[in-house]
């Protein structure tokens, strides 16, 4: 597990920051031309919004594999760093629909890769603080993702929420 702690902050930087650029494609005026042409199908939509965000699972969780796979992992961490990317890929397709616009994601996304990793506690354990620092760590994705992989199902849980709660978002802004 130590292995685990020390390594998660290069991947879940190196994730976030690929997810990011992910979402900036996912949301591009190119990628929008080929899902109206997807619409024409049976549940084109639904089809075109899964497509991409499989890939992005894909990108994700074969990143955080790659930085991981040297220091050792076991199933349950593995199965936390799928819920992280799962929450992670629908957060940042929210974020680069609301930003519109490709450059903008482009220019935020590293700081708030490093942001969501700082508050998170991936670079100290903030979870020895009082008040609402630990308790915002332990809902931000990055410290979720660290409770999840040290056993917490409660943490897991909530990666799994606040995932399906950034799809539902997205679906709402999308209609809009």
């Amino acid at each position: 597990m130590e292995n685990f702690l020390s390594s998660n902050c290069l991947f879940k930087q190196l994730t976030l920051f690929l997810l990011f650029t992910a979402a900036t494609w996912c949301e591009s005026p190119d990628s929008k031309l080929v899902n109206t042409r997807l619409q024409s199908m049976d549940h084109g939509k639904e089809l075109a919004y899964v497509s991409d965000y499989l890939a992005m699972m894909l990108f994700g969780t074969g990143t955080a594999l790659l930085v991981m796979l040297p220091y050792g992992i076991t199933i349950r961490q593995l199965a936390a760093i799928a819920a992280y990317v799962f929450c992670c890929a629908a957060f940042t397709r929210l974020i680069a629909l609301i930003t519109v616009s490709e450059a903008r994601i482009d220019a935020l996304a590293p700081f708030l890769a490093l942001i969501l990793c700082l508050a998170g506690g991936c670079f100290t354990d903030i979870s020895h603080l009082a008040g609402m620092p630990a308790k915002i760590s332990v809902l931000i994705p990055p410290g979720a993702l660290i409770r999840a992989a040290a056993g917490n199902k409660g943490a897991f849980l909530l990666l799994l929420i606040e995932g399906c709660m950034a799809i539902t978002a997205h679906s709402i802004v999308s209609r809009q």
